[in-house]
């Protein structure tokens, strides 16, 4: 009896079970079902999705100018132009494309018809203004191409000596030029000074190329001084030949020194030389000396005679001792 009545009451607890197995998902559906409407009708519309994040613009790919390629130094202007030594009325147009490191397809940075104000200087400093007017541009194809042909108009350019004083013209307000005083016009007491500071620099030269001449003594054949930007500078140009009538030989040796106001020895800081045959040595000599308006490093400008033309270099002040060739102009293509 007693198992019988537990066996209903297991019965009876069974059923209520099944029973409430059956129930209590539907009860459940409902209410996730209400939830879910809430959400959706009840709190407002769903906050829309975030964009996605834009890339960034392209960078711009600037391309290196004709200067930056060619070691042109900043701020001098976009031409020069080259007074040749005969004849007077002979010019060279000097831009950076017309460097050693010219490459066979760049474009001129100056164009036919351009006029460009020029200051043209010399050892004095400023001689006068002029313009520069490019008259025709660069014929020929690849490495063999003929000089651009230019005309120089002073506005106050003054007849005879004063006229012969400049060699080159730099594009106007682009630099300050730099008296340069010369060993041939000094009284006694400066040349002494300036030649025993351009024998004393000797000392520092590097190893000379030519040892068949090695013993000889240099002799001077011209030297300047003049002030940069609180600094003395001295130039020169030496030589020495061999005693040889068989087989003459020369070396040129052309030297900078500089030292600051408050030291006394000059130090060594540029030299190129070259050698050969006595009669075919390249002549190589200051014509301006200038600061660009842009940079406070001075720049010597050199002209280099040879028998193919003349050749102008720029040699440039880069750091405390340190002065090289940034810029050189090449002769002809061909």
């Amino acid at each position: 009896m007693w198992l019988m009545h537990v066996g209903r009451y297991l019965s009876l607890d069974t059923g209520l079970a099944a029973h409430k197995l059956s129930v209590v998902p539907n009860s459940r559906s409902r209410f996730l079902v209400l939830i879910l409407a809430t959400a959706l009708c009840g709190c407002g519309e769903r906050a829309p999705e975030p964009s996605p994040p834009q890339s960034p613009p392209p960078v711009p790919v600037v391309s290196p100018s004709a200067a930056e390629l060619t070691g042109w130094p900043a701020g001098i202007g976009r031409a020069l132009v080259l007074r040749l030594a005969a004849p007077v009325d002979a010019f060279r147009l000097v831009v950076p494309e017309l460097g050693d490191r010219r490459f066979a397809d760049s474009a001129l940075s100056v164009r036919v018809g351009d006029s460009i104000p020029l200051a043209l200087l010399g050892h004095p400093g400023k001689i006068a203004d002029a313009y520069l007017r490019v008259a025709d541009a660069e014929s020929g194809t690849g490495p063999c191409v003929t000089w651009p042909a230019v005309e120089v108009t002073a506005t106050n350019l003054l007849r005879g000596r004063q006229s012969a004083a400049w060699r080159v013209g730099f594009e106007r307000d682009s630099v300050t030029p730099a008296g340069v005083d010369s060993l041939g016009g000094m009284n006694a007491a400066d040349s002494t000074q300036l030649t025993n500071a351009i024998h004393s620099i000797l000392r520092d030269a590097p190893a000379l190329s030519d040892s068949t001449l090695r013993g000889i003594p240099f002799s001077i054949l011209r030297a300047y001084r003049l002030a940069a930007n609180g600094r003395s500078i001295v130039v020169a140009e030496l030589a020495r030949k061999s005693g040889a009538e068989a087989d003459p030989r020369e070396q040129r040796l052309f030297v900078v020194g500089e030292r600051d106001a408050d030291e006394q020895p000059y130090r060594m800081v540029y030299s190129q030389d070259v050698s050969g045959p006595a009669d075919r040595t390249p002549v190589t000599d200051l014509l301006a000396a200038v600061v660009p308006r842009a940079s406070p490093r001075p720049i010597l400008v050199v002209g280099v005679d040879g028998r193919n033309g003349t050749t102008l270099h720029l040699v440039q002040r880069r750091g405390r001792a340190q002065w090289r060739r940034v810029w050189a102009s090449v002769v002809s293509f061909c």
